[in-house]
């Protein structure tokens, strides 16, 4: 009794407080799912805050982090639209580099999982593309965006993110027809930007070289590749050699050796930063993209040759020994073979005859009706 007793007053006093507000729940009246508003952080707040972090996400910068696409805003959202200012894009890409250079410099970012890796890949594209979204919304097409979208080609490469790759390409052709060639430095990225979107058609639409071969043939003038350049000269006889499905000359043409002999301009030249440390961390992690960008793209295209003669060698011979010649004609390193026989005989491809002289009994693919 005394305890029921004790319940009814307590709700008595519930009751009680209800009247005054004192006693209810208190509630967030703030709606979480929006951005949260208040000014961009001005350009000497961030730098402060991340010279106190080494560029690592602050407090102070967080304003960016939430700022909405120009695509996505009705511009009755707050900041909605930030990114129409060209004093915005500065600080935006200046956050943007503080991400990236924390995926790319040793040490700043360890992550637990390629998943994890992964993510903040595709997060730094997400808001690579919100800037170019910018930049599209304000026609804007000074040196200033170019570069930053000739950056954001080379990280979509590294980072395989497709949708972002096309829609770069798609803004530097247009500019780069619009824009004449004013400086050296132009004009040379605009023909590196022209073999990369070469590589990655034909990466892209392989084996057909339908649309890759109207790039080489020059006919469109939004096309990158001057005919007098060493990567127009690369790109027309890596195209000669899958025409012919010449797998030999195709691995010494995408050999990063022989690439590095052929293509010594800039911006393929490997970058060594100086003795004295005059250059920035950016400054040498962005002038290595450019090769890091080629080099992909070719080892994606061996990749797809390699899958596309493996059927031929096994319908062509019964057995194979590893020797050079099979090395070359499965666009492989020196010490690849092993490893892609041991994987062919886990997937019934082959069957392990000698491994005293590594011999392999090859299986015919399956005839498809």
């Amino acid at each position: 009794m005394r305890g029921r007793g004790r319940g009814n007053q307590n709700r008595a006093r519930g009751v009680r407080g209800l009247g005054n507000g004192r006693g209810a729940p208190r509630t967030s009246t703030r709606d979480w799912e929006r951005a949260p508003a208040g000014r961009v952080p001005t350009n000497s707040e961030s730098k402060a805050s991340s010279d106190g972090n080494r560029g690592i996400k602050s407090s102070d910068r967080v304003g960016l982090e939430w700022l909405p696409a120009v695509s996505r805003s009705s511009g009755l959202e707050p900041n909605g639209d930030a990114l129409r200012s060209f004093e915005t894009q500065q600080e935006y890409w200046e956050f943007i580099t503080e991400k990236i250079l924390n995926l790319e410099l040793p040490g700043r970012y360890i992550p637990k999982s390629l998943s994890e890796r992964q993510e903040k890949e595709s997060n730094a594209m997400i808001l690579l593309r919100k800037l170019r979204e910018g930049f599209v919304a304000t026609d804007r097409r000074d040196n200033f965006s170019i570069q930053v979208v000739e950056k954001s080609v080379y990280l979509s490469i590294v980072y395989n993110s497709p949708v972002n790759i096309a829609s770069s390409f798609s803004y530097l052709l247009d500019v780069y027809t619009a824009k004449p060639e004013t400086s050296e430095t132009l004009k040379l990225s605009k023909t590196a930007v022209g073999l990369l979107q070469f590589l990655h058609t034909l990466v892209d639409e392989f084996p057909s070289q339908k649309v890759s071969h109207r790039l080489i043939l020059g006919s469109d003038a939004r096309i990158c590749l001057p005919r007098n350049s060493a990567e127009w000269s690369l790109a027309s006889d890596i195209a000669s050699a899958l025409r012919r499905n010449n797998w030999w000359a195709l691995e010494k043409l995408t050999n990063p050796a022989v690439v590095d002999e052929r293509l010594k301009n800039e911006p393929w030249t490997k970058f060594t930063s100086d003795s004295d440390g005059s250059n920035s961390e950016s400054e040498v992690v962005f002038a290595k993209l450019p090769s890091r960008a080629l080099t992909h793209l070719l080892e994606q295209l061996r990749a797809k040759v390699r899958s596309s003669a493996w059927p031929v060698l096994r319908s062509a011979y019964r057995q194979v020994v590893k020797e050079p010649w099979l090395e070359r004609s499965l666009l492989l390193p020196n010490e690849g073979v092993g490893e892609f026989m041991r994987a062919a005989v886990e997937n019934s491809e082959a069957v392990l005859k000698d491994a005293a002289t590594n011999i392999w009994l090859l299986r015919r693919p399956a005839v498809q009706a």
